[in-house]
């Protein structure tokens, strides 16, 4: 196997590979073999035409398909480890000639991870986040976990009205056609949460246990289906239940039952100290993300859209596999929300774009400097792991002691260190 590098233009590079005639082969036998059992000519059975007989009747040319990717699979990786390259996306590749005789020959347009110029990335001045716990955050958390332990109460002598949970049977119709996703024979929806579009939750209060009406509402102009998109629908409703909130008073009693605790006093203390720990901890964070931000600022890349795309695409698996361990599907959440999944994409790549921004310095940073993942500390993360999810260290080892993403991460968080560490904190304006 011979490769070369035939051009580059910015991040795209134009190579050629080729493989050898035996190489080929390999690929021609595994297509004959993947294929033999669906190929039939008169005469034999079906499945038990030999090579050579099929190649005779439709030319060795029927198999290179499949002899194609199969040299691919194993050859187009060898060629990027043999040139160097770092490749962002899938190639896009061509067959210049093929045959039994030559092999094969290829030509292919690779995108690359770009270059990254670092400008300043030590010294960086960045705002000093306070770290200082008020009095409202305090009452904040308390009125939180005071919510969490309330109780439901059964509501019979009264309407609904905001902040009641109510329990609904509807069936939504547009043009008096019913459409799918609009339907639900029992769904608890708290009113005021919004979870549902347009003034839904607005015309429900005011209804008591055993009505029926009809909710006329609008689809937003952005509805995540296409047909619904600025649509008046009705539903029809029947409002099956409704339960309250009684909020339980914070004094002693509540301190043992919540929690190790006797008396209100020290469960509040331990509430405080667990605030300011997470406020020290979201401190950190800003600062990481204030000098991150500028080292960005500073630093010179032409990043491929691509690696934009692909960043979003991980995050839109990362939120659908999210959404159905809470027992929704990504479009379930769309509809709730009003929103499109293409409007959710939109959302996110800001987010995409500044992390794969944020991981092309830190990585150039970690290479610059020369920074590496010690033994030491690769332990201590594999044990770290081990605690957070209660599994054997030997197990986690076997997957990450020698993944070098593992130890690119461990790296990484060593250059963000370094680079706050030397950051000049100066006083919020």
């Amino acid at each position: 196997m011979s490769s070369q590098i035939l051009s580059k233009e910015g991040n795209i590079v134009k190579i050629s590979f080729d493989v050898t005639p035996e190489k080929l082969e390999e690929g021609i036998q595994y297509a004959y073999d993947k294929n033999k059992s669906k190929i039939t000519l008169p005469g034999f059975r079906k499945g038990k035409v030999p090579r050579k007989v099929v190649e005779a009747q439709y030319g060795v040319e029927f198999f290179y398909e499949d002899a194609v990717n199969f040299v691919l699979n194993e050859t187009y990786p060898a060629v990027v480890d043999e040139l160097e390259l770092d490749p962002v996306d899938m190639p896009n590749i061509d067959v210049k000639d093929i045959s039994k005789e030559i092999g094969a020959k290829f030509e292919a347009s690779v995108t690359v991870r770009p270059e990254v110029k670092l400008g300043q990335y030590k010294g960086i001045e960045v705002e000093d986040f306070s770290t200082e716990i008020t009095e409202d955050e305090i009452n904040a958390q308390l009125k939180k976990i005071q919510n969490e332990n309330a109780r439901l109460i059964p509501v019979e002598d009264r309407p609904a009205q905001m902040d009641d949970t109510v329990n609904i049977s509807y069936l939504g119709t547009v043009d008096g056609v019913p459409f799918e996703g609009g339907e639900s024979d029992s769904y608890d929806l708290k009113l005021g949460s919004h979870s549902f579009i347009d003034t839904f939750e607005d015309q429900i209060c005011g209804h008591s246990i055993g009505d029926k009406f009809d909710v006329n509402v609008t689809f937003p102009d952005e509805y995540h289906a296409e047909e619904l998109k600025g649509k008046a629908a009705v539903f029809a409703v029947e409002l099956k239940g409704i339960t309250m909130s009684e909020l339980p008073e914070l004094n002693d009693d509540f301190a043992q039952d919540v929690s190790e605790f006797d008396t209100f006093d020290e469960y509040k203390a331990s509430e405080v100290e667990k605030l300011t720990k997470n406020k020290e901890e979201s401190a950190k964070r800003k600062k990481e993300d204030a000098v991150i931000e500028q080292i960005i600022a500073n630093a010179e890349m032409d990043v491929p859209e691509v690696m934009y795309d692909n960043r979003v695409e991980d995050m839109m698996n990362e939120y659908e596999q999210n959404m159905k361990s809470q027992g929704i599907t990504l479009e379930m959440y769309c509809q709730f929300s009003g929103i499109t999944v293409d409007g959710l994409k939109e959302q996110l790549r800001p987010i995409a774009k500044n992390s794969v921004d944020a991981k092309l310095v830190m990585d150039q940073i970690v290479k610059d400097k020369g920074i590496e993942a010690t033994d030491e500390e690769i332990q201590a993360e594999i044990q770290k792991y081990a605690d957070q999810y209660g599994i054997e260290v030997d197990k986690i080892a076997q997957y990450y002691e020698e993944d070098p993403a593992f130890k690119q991460e461990i790296a990484i968080h060593k250059a963000i260190d370094l680079v706050c560490d030397s950051a000049v904190v100066k006083a919020a304006e």
